[in-house]
């Protein structure tokens, strides 16, 4: 018998050993010849493969940071959540709508339409998602049910406060995610369906945290705020946080009518929040997870989602030209990270609380739609952002 159990727990020994290995080399095999492909238009055909293939199978971001004893985390279920790989499926097909590949997903969002609303904001991005290719795909009024279900969803988040909860248990906070995964929707949501009050919410949640959640004088927010103190959380100038901003601010902006008499405000705050990214982008075209401190690791996710912001600000006469180099520079940092599988690199993970950062830097999906957002733009006026094939 001693015998046996000295069998057995070796065993688990080595599967415990083994699982930790795995990954470990799968991650510095994945990294071999990283950042090969420097042309646009091949980079772009290999982002986009990979984008079709991970829809269908979204790999799993890492709910964990921890790097010893990955099984344990596995068993107790604390490896993947449903809740991040939202967010992660949302970028991909949003990424894959600019390219007007709806048809292909007509399956899925008949599928993602009967099933549950989580009451999430991070689910909200994800019907954002499935509302642009209902658009594309003219079918709006057929899945109308769900997205009106999407919209009730919010109200109850917001509840009788003027914001909008990140989560049902999260009563306390304001966080700058939320304005990223709702904002956007909420602004197509009400001109589709005409609910002018949808796209007020909208409005209504960037006032707010413009009021609350910037630093004094700037256009620099914070990762959350104390809704009854109004207290600052967490870090000003946490990269991603930042990333959401740019996503709520660039995305609402594109989908109101410019008669709308809040698009002459949103412009602004599109420019002065444009220079702000700018002034802290490195000279290797990246920003780093603290966009003001220059010797932290570089975060492409944040990357790919303050670019998105200059692009959709490269119209703005006065910082135009300003807006397309700095484009210019990220995307070919991002190339830089791009695997040889086209995986963008160096994406950090997910946050764990109010100010606790993950020290992973790897794979998120979310990144690689957006980066297909990003390059659909650049691809159509390359030489204006200068890239020449």
């Amino acid at each position: 018998m001693e015998i046996i159990a000295i069998y057995l727990l070796s065993a688990v020994v080595l599967v415990m050993i083994g699982t930790d290995i795995f990954f470990a080399m799968q991650l510095w095999l994945s990294r071999i010849r990283i950042g090969k492909i420097r042309q646009v238009d091949a980079y772009m055909a290999h982002i986009t493969a990979l984008s079709q293939q991970w829809i269908r199978q979204t790999p799993t971001v890492r709910l964990t940071d921890n790097t010893r004893l990955i099984i344990l985390d596995i068993l107790k279920g604390n490896f993947r959540n449903d809740t991040i790989q939202f967010w992660q499926k949302a970028g991909l097909l949003i990424g894959l709508a600019e390219l007007g590949q709806a048809g292909a997903y007509d399956t899925l969002l008949k599928e993602e339409a009967g099933k549950e609303t989580p009451p999430e904001a991070d689910y909200v991005i994800y019907s954002y998602a499935l509302l642009k290719l209902a658009v594309l795909l003219h079918k709006e009024q057929e899945y109308a049910a769900y997205f009106h279900r999407v919209y009730q969803m919010i109200l109850e988040l917001k509840g009788s406060d003027t914001s909008v909860r990140y989560k049902t248990y999260t009563e306390h906070y304001r966080f700058v995610d939320t304005l990223g995964f709702i904002c956007p929707y909420l602004v197509l949501y009400g001109q589709v369906f005409k609910n002018d009050a949808a796209v007020d919410l909208a409005i209504g949640q960037l006032e707010e945290f413009d009021a609350h959640g910037l630093y004094p004088g700037s256009s620099l927010p914070v990762h959350a705020y104390h809704y009854h103190t109004r207290m600052p959380l967490g870090l000003y100038g946490w990269a991603r946080g930042m990333g959401w901003y740019a996503i709520a601010l660039a995305d609402v902006r594109e989908l109101m009518d410019p008669a709308h008499p809040y698009y002459p405000v949103i412009t602004d705050r599109v420019a002065r929040y444009a220079k702000l990214i700018m002034d802290c982008q490195r000279p290797d075209g990246s920003w780093g997870w603290q966009v003001l401190v220059r010797e932290v690791p570089a975060d492409s996710s944040a990357t790919v989602m303050l670019s998105w912001l200059l692009v959709n600000a490269s119209d703005i006469p006065e910082i135009s030209a300003d807006c397309r180099q700095a484009v210019h520079n990220s995307v070919t940092y991002l190339m830089s990270v791009t695997r040889r599988s086209g995986a963008i690199d160096f994406c950090q993970g997910d946050t764990k609380s109010i100010g606790v950062y993950s020290r992973i830097f790897d794979v998120l999906p979310f990144v690689q739609g957006y980066a297909l957002r990003l390059l659909s733009r650049v691809q159509k006026s390359k030489h204006e952002y200068g890239f020449e094939g």
